[in-house]
């Protein structure tokens, strides 16, 4: 990830995103906060992170629910909220969709715990 050093609006929306991990938050309230049009926003974190702020939302959300299902004993109802999913379905869908595994199947196959 490369990021201008020179834009400190894409590092305030970064730290923004991994404070919602949990949370939810849109691309308007995210702009509002970061103080850009949405659009001007978007254009900026796809030239800096390679791709728009919820799609690098859900990317960290994932990243984080592969984190809690492989060195936890957290349900994989409790992984999906603590990743800021408020139902097991739209979590396990996202969670294939980015790994090609569900959950269950991912947590199988890296099982640690």
């Amino acid at each position: 990830m490369k990021i201008d050093e020179a834009d400190p609006a894409i590092e305030s929306a970064l730290k923004i995103l991994q404070a919602h991990i949990a949370r939810p938050i849109s691309g308007r309230e995210l702009s509002r906060k970061v103080g850009f049009a949405e659009s001007y926003l978007i254009r900026l974190f796809k030239k800096n992170i390679g791709m728009p702020p919820m799609k690098y939302l859900t990317k960290i959300r994932i990243e984080s629910a592969q984190y809690l299902l492989t060195s936890s004993p957290l349900t994989v109802n409790a992984v999906a909220e603590q990743s800021g999913y408020r139902d097991e379905f739209h979590f396990s869908k996202a969670f294939k969709k980015f790994t090609g595994l569900p959950p269950s199947a991912y947590r199988e196959s890296r099982h640690t715990v």
